[in-house]
């Protein structure tokens, strides 16, 4: 197979732009954070600008990890959690279908308005069929108490009921291409600190071939994201392993088991318990609006969803940086 090509770009270029530049191994970019005040165009201005120092990791070639078996990133591990989507419902001693502010609402929940987005979640748009997760987003119009929308679509969680900090998380995620969607594997606080968020993987639907990676945090008071974008598989033509291995000293991304991007500065990296959230946005700042040619129902399919954590636990050592990625 032809080895996919790294681009480390802002999400606006041409498709001429981005070959010129596909030689660059990083770049430094912004995206929108998914929740919270901070997020979307105002974080984004908010950012700080910093000089980058950039080193490229290259990529290493494992073998992809199948359920149950060792993760990509060396060491000991042990699995801690895992859910295959076997039966026929939601398992809800994992995962809640809304976020943790409105857990138990039965009229469901508000995506991020900070980012811009348009949907509305609901439970019914979340369901277990095939062996497979299936977050489903609608054209709808529904009017609920914080006003009215014209999308509706799938959000779980595993806020209040699983938890972990440090370890490798990896899910097998396949996409529906179509402008406007936005479906995403992430990690948040248990604590619901503000401005602190690990996205594992985020695929815009018009561009389903390219991961995005991204960390949140504060520094100097203020909202600062890192990330990479990866030229690879494409999500809407099948299944594919998105991963994380989050350790004291460094955050490394993988797809299909190939290293794609890494942080090392230990005050960038979240250093508390933090939850899963798997969830298909509409619409938002950074995705762009859903066009007439968008397919609806458009699905976010999971196969599978698994944690790891070293045997024993590591304990957080700060250390000089080895590799320091920026946007």
């Amino acid at each position: 197979m032809k080895e996919p090509l790294r681009l480390l770009s802002g999400s606006r270029y041409t498709l001429g732009a981005l070959l010129l530049l596909g030689i660059m191994a990083a770049i430094i970019w912004r995206i929108p954070q998914r929740t919270g005040a901070s997020g979307g165009a105002a974080g984004q201005l908010a950012a700080a600008a910093r000089t980058p120092t950039i080193e490229a990791p290259t990529p290493t070639a494992v073998t992809p990890s199948d359920p149950l078996l060792a993760p990509a990133a060396r060491g000991t591990w042990r699995p801690i959690f895992t859910d295959s989507f076997n039966g026929s419902a939601l398992d809800t001693a994992h995962w809640s279908a809304c976020f943790w502010w409105s857990e138990n609402a039965p009229n469901g929940c508000q995506g991020s308005s900070a980012n811009g987005e348009l949907e509305w979640y609901l439970p019914e748009n979340v369901s277990v069929h095939g062996g497979s997760l299936d977050l489903v987003a609608r054209r709808d119009h529904i009017t609920t108490e914080s006003g009215a929308y014209n999308y509706t679509s799938g959000v779980i969680t595993t806020t209040g009921k699983f938890a972990f900090q440090y370890g490798y998380v990896e899910a097998r995620i396949r996409v529906t291409p179509g402008a406007g969607v936005w479906p995403a594997v992430w990690m948040l606080p248990q604590d619901h600190a503000p401005i602190a968020e690990i996205d594992i993987a985020e695929i815009l639907g018009n561009r389903p071939q390219v991961l995005n990676t991204a960390l949140h945090f504060i520094a100097g008071g203020v909202h600062q994201s890192v990330g990479g974008v990866y030229w690879g598989a494409n999500f809407g033509a099948g299944y594919h392993i998105v991963a994380v291995d989050w350790e004291p000293n460094s955050i490394t991304w993988y797809e299909d088991g190939k290293l794609v991007y890494r942080v090392t500065q230990y005050a960038e990296i979240p250093h508390k318990p933090m939850y899963l959230l798997l969830d298909s946005a509409v619409g938002g700042y950074w995705s762009g609006n859903p066009t007439s040619a968008t397919p609806f129902p458009n699905h976010f399919y999971v196969d599978w969803v698994q944690v790891w954590s070293h045997a024993p636990a590591p304990t957080p050592t700060p250390t000089t940086p080895i590799i320091q990625n920026r946007r």
